[in-house]
């Protein structure tokens, strides 16, 4: 892919054409010049009609047969040509100023990588406990309220994420044994390469102003989908103090039986918009993230 501009925004995208086509929509309403980036997707899946979609909307078009987002976005920034590259979620929509802040902060020379928050949307109506877990606030990586370097043990997602290629090349970009395979459920490759870029000494910058709308997917409407997450949270990364041992283990499941287990019943019966789904989601989330931090454990002895 040639090209002599700054930024590359990749998306990389698996059987979701749709949702794409709206992605591709917000990126063609930037307050910057549409030439002065490049769009490339990256599809997982080989579908004609997302190439089809990809043309539509005069983006570049590359297909990854080696299923998983780590892969996928690797191929990504191996096919971009210039000094940066911007990975954005296919099921995402761009805030309109998002491509200007993102050169802005290219052309300053201060960051290796920087990223930003996003609120949410939803394709159906969610149930109410949902809400409870993705409101109007959205997800922030930090508190802080204005640009400036992202604090040790804070993590940029990977949705809304800009990145020096040379970097990429350099620490042979993400992990591909982490993230989404397919319709697999997996985490951590983000945080992953972030650590990395940590003990390089390279700096991770987060600016608020960078937004994007993010799908909460339908198959999150459903509890056991919610501990599917939490298992492969635990079992991908996460960033607590990881018990090593299994008494340990035990130690954090048997706290969570008698403080968090009581407390989010008492906030199922007193607080108004706290169901009973929150209380399975919420304790019940924690211990099977328990069992992925397990299951990591196996792993990684075995």
């Amino acid at each position: 892919m040639r090209s002599t501009r700054l930024l590359t925004i990749i998306i990389c995208t698996y059987q979701r054409a749709e949702l794409l086509a709206s992605c591709l929509e917000s990126l063609q309403k930037q307050t910057a010049p549409v030439d002065s980036y490049d769009i490339l997707v990256v599809d997982n899946a080989g579908e004609a009609q997302v190439k089809a979609i990809s043309k539509k909307y005069s983006a570049s078009y590359v297909h990854e047969p080696v299923t998983g987002l780590s892969h996928a976005r690797n191929r990504g920034w191996k096919e971009a040509s210039s000094p940066w590259v911007m990975f954005i979620d296919d099921d995402a929509i761009a805030d309109a100023g998002l491509v200007e802040i993102v050169l802005t902060h290219i052309n300053s020379g201060q960051d290796d990588m920087i990223g930003g928050r996003f609120t949410h949307w939803f394709l159906n109506p969610p149930p109410k406990w949902l809400l409870y877990h993705y409101d109007a606030n959205g997800y922030r990586p930090s508190p802080a309220t204005n640009y400036g370097p992202l604090p040790e043990g804070h993590y940029l997602v990977g949705g809304i994420l800009a990145i020096r290629k040379a970097l990429l090349e350099e620490l042979n970009g993400f992990n591909p044994n982490l993230g989404m395979t397919g319709k697999k459920i997996g985490w951590a490759e983000e945080d992953e390469l972030q650590d990395r870029f940590r003990e390089k000494g390279y700096r991770i910058a987060y600016d608020p102003a960078m937004l994007i709308d993010h799908l909460v997917q339908p198959y999150k409407y459903f509890i056991r989908n919610q501990l599917k997450m939490a298992y492969a949270n635990g079992r991908d990364g996460g960033h607590d103090n990881r018990p090593q041992t299994i008494p340990a283990l035990l130690k954090r499941l048997f706290k969570i039986l008698i403080v968090n287990v009581p407390y989010d019943i008492v906030r199922w019966m007193f607080r108004p918009g706290f169901y009973w789904q929150n209380v399975v989601v919420s304790s019940g989330g924690k211990i099977t993230f328990l069992f992925g931090m397990y299951k990591n454990r196996q792993w990684n002895n075995g």
